[in-house]
């Protein structure tokens, strides 16, 4: 088969689309004069720019335009957005596997159409826009090496996964001093409440790395983890300043190690090939975990464990999981 252009859907979340990177990777190494595009929302954008390969990003702003959908500002930018996809394509994939993402998929025009199996969708009306669904894929599937069994559709056969190549031009703050063989990046932020490490562990962690002659920063990526994280800073563990997503990766490529929970900064180091430890709870190491040689996970299993709720009062899956468990996975990295 083939296609000479190609729609990639995948609208969220950053992990999400970092995720997919491997599946484009493939398509890309089997379609090498193909047009790929990338339908995003605005926040993908400030990864998928750098990434090698992509030749157009179209931003479908659905999160803003959800906020007002019948404004006249929203009509004309849904609009514009459509005609940048429409009858342009002879294949779209459908990624994300919501009914929103496979009515865009649908609204292309394209003259094949591909999405997941029914049973592999939260919303499985979602099959009826696709001209092609792929085969049953079982529920602890890593998501990774569940989006390049997709492409077995149109086949391409890919077993282990490859990230692509970034091209980061951005430049660190001056306050921020590298050294690359001491430089651990902590991540306390994580999304949900129910992935957040308990208070005051963050902080003990750091100071175990300190001691070891390591140089730990916390990173944060909003306001409330910005707080949190000057908690357990206390003013004797740096905290870094502001940065911007291009700055961020630019920072995890420099550095030694990164723990974190399961959010971006997390994925981001996966897809860099950075040393990684990931701190899971609601959410499975095995489904959305670094999957490198150079990463490992630290969980407890529990009867309640990898629920995905976002709210929980007891937390026990996070509340159990000790700084020595942490450390033991720091001392097999490096």
């Amino acid at each position: 088969m083939m296609f000479k252009n190609i729609l990639i859907v995948k609208l969220s979340s950053l992990g999400d689309i970092i995720h997919t990177l491997p599946a484009f990777k493939a398509i890309r190494e089997n379609f090498p004069e193909s047009k790929i595009c990338w339908i995003s929302e605005k926040s993908g954008n400030e990864i998928l720019k750098y990434v090698d390969g992509i030749d157009e990003i179209v931003i479908f702003d659905t999160l803003n335009w959800r906020k007002k959908p019948f404004s006249m500002k929203t009509l004309r930018e849904l609009k514009e957005s459509l005609g940048k996809i429409r009858k342009k394509f002879d294949l779209a994939i459908d990624f994300q596997g919501t009914l929103k993402s496979s009515l865009i998929t649908f609204f292309s025009l394209a003259k094949e159409r591909i999405g997941f199996e029914w049973k592999n969708l939260r919303e499985p009306i979602s099959t009826i826009f696709y001209t092609k669904r792929g085969k049953f894929i079982p529920e602890n599937t890593h998501v990774i090496l569940k989006n390049l069994k997709l492409l077995e559709t149109i086949g391409i056969k890919k077993d282990f996964p490859e990230f692509p190549n970034f091209r980061i031009d951005a430049s660190l703050p001056d306050e921020i001093k590298v050294d690359k063989e001491r430089l651990i990046l902590i991540n306390g932020g994580g999304g949900w409440e129910t992935k957040l490490w308990v208070k005051g562990r963050w902080r003990e962690l750091a100071l175990r790395l300190k001691a070891l002659g390591y140089e730990p920063l916390f990173l944060w990526g909003n306001n409330k983890e910005r707080e949190r994280m000057e908690e357990e800073s206390k003013g004797d563990i740096p905290l870094s300043p502001f940065l911007t997503i291009p700055q961020v990766i630019k920072l995890i490529s420099f550095s030694r190690l990164l723990i974190s929970g399961d959010t971006f900064p997390l994925h981001m180091a996966n897809a860099l090939g950075v040393p990684v430890i990931g701190i899971f709870g609601p959410s499975s190491p095995w489904r959305n975990g670094p999957i490198s040689k150079n990463s490992r996970v630290v969980f407890k299993e529990l009867d309640c464990s990898f629920c995905y709720k976002r709210k929980c009062k007891k937390m026990e899956c996070m509340k159990r999981i000790d700084v020595e468990s942490v450390m033991d996975k720091v001392k097999e990295l490096l």
